[in-house]
């Protein structure tokens, strides 16, 4: 499946756990799973393993951000496939 190149978020919801609900600008939704990534967050990181610092995500420029300085985000392209990488 090919990722269109002007993807983007326009919504997330907490389900639960590490579960977001993740709507995109064409219309696609998927239900996400975070939690083979952040369950293996170490160092400064880890505190998103914390459900209340999991929960203070945002959208933002079509991204779904953690931290005022974006601590952790995820390429648009692998929400949208619903495929997650570790790097």
């Amino acid at each position: 499946m090919k990722t269109p190149s002007s993807i983007q978020v326009i919504k997330a919801d907490y389900l639960d756990g590490y579960r977001l609900r993740v709507t995109f600008n064409d219309g696609k939704v998927n239900d996400i799973d975070f939690s083979d990534i952040v369950n293996h967050l170490k160092g400064y990181y880890s505190k998103y393993q914390k459900p209340v610092n999991f929960k203070k995500f945002k959208v933002d420029e079509g991204n779904v951000v953690w931290g005022s300085d974006w601590d952790l985000i995820f390429p648009v392209h692998q929400l949208y496939k619903n495929h997650l990488t570790k790097n």
